[in-house]
């Protein structure tokens, strides 16, 4: 079994070759961002392994293009090992994805996700939603379709934040339990203007 690509996370990766170019595996779920979105799908969805081989990659993270590079094989292994890290000197868990193509093995080395700097993505998900009245609001669409993408969901529920104006995107079918399933935040753009013929009331 493979990542299961109608969950399109490297969408929703920044491809600048920083921090931001990976997808991160943290507690049971993968995390991918650009700084502009940011996609939380659990790994039990968008892995098709068991979840003890799931288990393997908390901690680690891989390139998004890595990773959309991975999608076209059907199978890949997971292992975990340990190494002396040169530069403290200390020994630190390893991983490895392994694919058989053909005649030959390909092994991709991930990265530990404290040696790239994830960022605490978790912090940025909380059950902070409330009833606000939105007037006015501007979303980027093109952001809005890579989100949807990464997160595998055709209709999309918005629901809106006070504190710092981010809005949570989840599939408009999965609202009863949007906290488990695949959850997305995109940050509004700037709309103060209004179409011809409408006004604020």
């Amino acid at each position: 079994m493979n990542f299961r690509k109608e969950y399109n996370l490297p969408l929703a990766c920044d491809c600048s070759g920083k921090a931001l170019d990976n997808v991160f595996f943290k507690d049971g779920y993968a995390y991918a961002s650009d700084a502009h979105i940011l996609a939380r799908v659990p790994l039990s969805l968008c892995l098709g392994l068991p979840s003890e081989e799931a288990e393997k990659l908390n901690g680690f993270c891989i390139p998004g293009e890595v990773l959309k590079a991975l999608y076209k094989y059907d199978v890949i292994t997971i292992e975990r090992g340990e190494d002396l890290d040169k530069e403290s000197g200390e020994v630190v868990p390893t991983c490895e994805i392994k694919v058989c193509y053909e005649d030959c093995q390909i092994t991709v080395s991930l990265a530990r996700n404290v040696k790239v700097g994830m960022p605490k993505f978790e912090d940025i998900f909380k059950n902070d939603v409330v009833r606000v009245p939105v007037k006015n609001i501007g979303l980027s669409v093109e952001l809005l379709h890579d989100l949807s993408k990464a997160l595998n969901i055709k209709s999309v529920n918005m629901r809106f934040t006070t504190a710092d104006k981010k809005i949570y995107i989840s599939a408009a079918t999965n609202i009863a339990d949007e906290w488990n399933q695949p959850l997305g935040i995109i940050m509004p753009v700037l709309c103060t203007a209004h179409l011809p013929g409408f006004v604020d009331e």
